[in-house]
């Protein structure tokens, strides 16, 4: 999403260029846990200005107003502002990101407006784009109206409709923790507008929406846990009972597709959603399990049965393991090394 290209991998981690960096924050925007995110403004303090916002209209007399959020490029004349508003000023307009839309809307505003000052860069205003459609998907799929968030022209503002009445059941998102989370934000605004609208049915979401579930086709799944390894936010756990598992915890899932292309079975899809059952979405369940292959000579378990037959079928013709050395492969690795000893 950078325009500038500021950012690069440095390994395990990403660098960002201080020299390059234009501070348009339109990567704290793309990324989904908040791994990158700005230190002033914080999403707190952002938190604490849409509590005064809405602390403010309701001391005018206006129960649900409608957020304008601008950008301090582009300054509001009192003119621009309808009377049933109120408008917060960031240095970034993507510095308020979509957790920020959603929780504005759970707390009691009308209507989010994102004031379009016309100067984002192409992948910047992309990305931005991207975003509103996904919390506009969102709001659906919680039963509010997904006009409720729109990225909007100054000029524009004092015509909308949106303005005049309030487009969602107002509602009151709890008290989130002091430095709260990206993902922690997002999922208890949504919780409070599943609690306002009580929408039926867990709703299908977008592809590249960042809520979902992952599919584990199980007959080709060997257990073999790379999922586990290059999931970044341990949505993917292996399960803690005696038989090979692989878990899920659906909250923790950002469709980042990682565990999809690093899977060497190919057992795995991404399947957008937002499942409306908080306590189901934060369980961990299983995806898929296996029973546990005894040693033939001592009969103690020691591994997986599938990953087991999957290794053995990918090394038949390994020259290596020509005489008796397959056979090796389904002992235990104390009687492997008795039976390698006793060969040699």
């Amino acid at each position: 999403a950078c325009d500038a290209d500021a950012i690069r991998s440095a390994g395990d981690t990403i660098a960002v260029d201080p020299h390059l960096c234009q501070g348009c924050a339109a990567c704290t925007l793309a990324c989904p846990t908040g791994a990158l995110s700005f230190v002033v403004p914080s999403r707190s303090d952002l938190m604490q200005q849409i509590d005064v916002a809405l602390a403010t209209a309701a001391a005018n007399g206006v129960a649900a107003p409608a957020l304008i959020i601008h950008a301090a490029a582009v300054p509001m004349l009192p003119e621009a502002t309808p009377p049933s508003a109120q408008a917060i000023e960031v240095d970034a307009l993507p510095a308020f990101g979509d957790e920020l839309w959603l929780t504005a809307l759970a707390r009691g505003a009308s209507a989010v407006a994102l004031v379009d000052d016309g100067t984002r860069p192409p992948r910047a205003r992309a990305q931005l784009e991207r975003r509103i459609a996904e919390a506009q998907a969102v709001l659906a799929a919680t039963g509010a109206a997904p006009s409720a968030i729109a990225l909007v022209q100054r000029d524009a503002l004092p015509a909308l409709a949106p303005f005049a009445a309030p487009a969602t059941v107002p509602t009151r998102m709890p008290a989130t923790t002091t430095n709260p989370t990206k993902r922690a934000v997002v999922l208890a605004a949504i919780d409070a507008l599943l609690a306002a609208h009580r929408p039926t049915g867990d709703a299908p979401l977008p592809a590249g929406s960042t809520f979902g579930d992952v599919v584990v086709d199980v007959a080709a799944c060997t257990l073999c846990l790379a999922c586990v390894q290059l999931c970044p936010t341990a949505a993917l756990r292996a399960g803690t009972g005696v038989r090979p598992a692989l878990d899920f915890v659906e909250a923790e899932c950002v469709q980042c597709s990682l565990c999809a292309t690093g899977c060497p079975e190919h057992a795995i899809r991404l399947a957008p959603r937002l499942l409306h059952d908080r306590i189901a979405r934060n369980a961990a369940r299983t995806l898929a399990e296996d029973e546990l292959f005894p040693c033939p000579n001592c009969g103690t378990p020691f591994i997986g049965r599938k990953l087991l037959e999957r290794s053995i079928a990918h090394l038949r013709d390994h020259p290596v393991l020509r005489d008796g050395g397959l056979e090796r492969l389904r002992l235990c690795p104390e009687c492997r090394t008795r039976a390698a000893l006793d060969a040699g």
